[in-house]
């Protein structure tokens, strides 16, 4: 009906700085919005994604696992955050076992929620002809 209305969408952006970030998003936002403001950037603690590319939700899913330090007397808890796409919280699960099924060490997976992100801005790596 031609009335602006306000949204909030959460990206998650391959940047190396902030910088990066915003003028990211701004190149690829320009085009499909008229206005926006981008209201905060912060790192993210999501170290892989998974993406099949045929569903817009995103899961984000805690893996545990310990690791044997060099000295063999003191294991380490290690935490990471897979960010998978999927239709609901089964098929995450299920993804996500496949994408680690060539992980050696054996891990568990506490949580897997649905996240708020939208949209996953993978890092391009430019040519320098631009």
């Amino acid at each position: 009906n031609g009335s602006i209305r306000s949204m909030k969408t959460t990206y998650l952006v391959y940047a190396m700085t902030f910088t990066e970030c915003e003028a990211r998003l701004t190149k690829e936002l320009a085009d499909v919005l008229k206005e926006f403001t981008m209201q905060t950037c912060k790192r993210s603690n999501i170290s892989e994604v998974v993406s099949y590319g045929d569903t817009p939700k995103w899961f984000k899913c805690k893996i545990t696992y310990t690791s044997a330090s060099d000295d063999g007397e003191s294991a380490k808890k290690i935490t990471n955050y897979i960010l998978v796409n999927a239709d609901n919280v089964e098929d995450a699960d299920e993804r996500l076992k496949e994408h680690l099924s060539n992980m050696q060490v054996p891990y568990e997976v506490p949580s897997i929620m649905e996240s708020k992100i939208s949209e996953v801005m993978e890092y391009e790596k430019t040519t320098g002809n631009e």
